[in-house]
């Protein structure tokens, strides 16, 4: 969700700067909302060649034309007059220099927040590793004792039987 605000945060105000075109119409909001659209498509595949850590030739092919061909669609439609506020809009966008930085800003906070969220993760792991290995090495219950005899009277509501049964060794 922060990787949308920010993503939107950069697009919205690097593009329109938070305002709607001279015309008013419909349409001049179309250079934001494809180019949030092809940040999605790009980071999406970048996140599953992140996530992923075998690559074949064949999967980085199908990743590489899975964002090669939103562009296509993008340009083949802007060709076309019947396509409404998407006409000739490719070429106005991508000769922006704003929207390539926009782009950039974008992948980059993307991965960057994947890269710390992923070492955050892998922190907790290893301190709970070494929590509980440091635990055995101790040779000290990761439970103690007592701990589990208030967790049977909390279920039981009865600690007789184990006052009796420590009573009788």
């Amino acid at each position: 969700m922060f990787n949308g605000l920010l993503m939107t945060l950069f697009v919205l105000h690097g593009i329109n700067g938070y305002h709607v075109g001279m015309t008013g119409h419909n349409g001049d909001l179309w250079v934001s909302g494809t180019l949030i659209y092809a940040i999605v498509v790009v980071n999406a595949n970048l996140f599953v060649m992140q996530r992923t850590s075998t690559h074949t030739v064949m999967s980085t092919i199908f990743l590489t034309l899975s964002v090669a061909s939103f562009f296509l669609c993008f340009y083949m439609e802007s060709m076309y007059p019947w396509s409404g506020p998407l006409y000739r809009l490719f070429s106005i966008a991508m000769t922006q220099k704003r929207v390539w930085l926009i782009f950039i800003l974008a992948f980059w906070q993307n991965t960057a927040l994947d890269m710390m969220f992923t070492r955050w993760r892998s922190m907790k792991r290893e301190f709970a590793e070494e929590d509980y290995f440091n635990a055995l090495k101790a040779n000290t219950p990761i439970i103690e004792a007592s701990d589990t005899e208030e967790m049977v009277t909390e279920v039981s509501g009865d600690s007789s039987a184990f006052g009796s049964a420590r009573n009788k060794n």
